[in-house]
């Protein structure tokens, strides 16, 4: 058994934030939400974030910020940028973290990461 992943969601559209939520709760996973930039990089300095996900409605100045800050803390946590998200992203992460936007397809994502991430020596 792995331990819960703290997943961070990030993006603009409530109803698929709550989709999403859901779905990796049921999943295991303790997951927050946010859509302003300055609570998620308080959030990602503050406590204990595994996985960012940025979701598509993100505008490309907040991927671009949250990217640039996030960038030094990417040996202790990982980002994914969700199918469709902006550009931006897609020039910043590797491909292999670009992710479905489909919830069962996030959900299998992260947990394919958390294994990883778990797998990974100290």
């Amino acid at each position: 058994m792995y331990p819960s992943p703290s997943i961070l969601l990030f993006g603009h559209d409530r109803i698929l934030l709550e989709t999403r939520t859901l779905v990796l709760e049921r999943g295991g996973c303790n997951v927050s939400v946010t859509s302003d930039l300055q609570d998620a990089i308080g959030r990602i300095d503050a406590e204990l974030v595994d996985l960012l996900i940025l979701c598509h409605t993100l505008s490309p100045e907040e991927c671009a910020a949250i990217l640039c800050h996030t960038q030094p803390l990417l040996s202790l946590m990982k980002v994914v940028a969700l199918d469709a998200a902006c550009i931006d992203c897609e020039r910043n992460l590797d491909v292999e973290w670009r992710i479905s936007a489909k919830p069962l397809a996030i959900l299998s994502a992260v947990q394919e990461l958390n294994e990883i991430y778990v797998a990974l020596p100290e």
